[in-house]
């Protein structure tokens, strides 16, 4: 069974930081992060990465501002890696520094959005403020800087 939506598991991942005296705790989206919550005055962050496997490897796509965010907020950023088994979720939180070793770059990624209308019928959705639309000009330009990076630190 594939998870659709995240929601469930962000709630549950809400109530576990509660537990462990977190307060003013917020689903967040589009900011690099998932979660937001505060301890001892101090901000964190939490991203959470579910699989919709009960068991085997734990696969999926890393965002740059994910990346970005976790690596400007070192000690107060976590990447929590979960999934369902037997019915229960399972949590493993990861440092900033310990979540990268597990990363690769493997291709740069842009979102699609189709807004379904009404049987098949679809129309765009209208972009978040600072977003820009695909092009095959910012597609080949993305693509020659993401080669240039890439053998630089190959």
């Amino acid at each position: 069974m594939a998870i659709v939506s995240d929601k469930e598991v962000k709630e549950v991942y809400k109530e576990v930081l509660r537990k462990r005296g977190f307060i003013n705790i917020k689903t967040i989206g589009n900011k690099g992060y998932d979660i937001q919550a505060h301890k001892n005055k101090k901000e964190y962050y939490f991203e959470i990465k579910s699989s919709s496997k009960e068991k085997g490897n734990f696969f999926g796509c890393v965002m740059l501002t994910e990346l970005y965010k976790a690596i400007s907020n070192k000690h107060r950023y976590y990447f929590v890696v979960c999934r369902k088994e037997k019915g229960k979720w399972k949590f493993r939180e990861f440092t900033v520094n310990k979540f990268i070793k597990y990363c690769t770059l493997t291709t740069p990624i842009f979102h699609y959005h189709l807004v379904n209308k009404d049987d098949w019928i679809f129309s765009k959705r209208s972009h978040r403020k600072g977003t820009v639309t695909a092009s095959d000009e910012l597609i080949i330009e993305t693509w020659k800087f993401f080669l240039k990076m890439k053998s630089k630190y190959k």
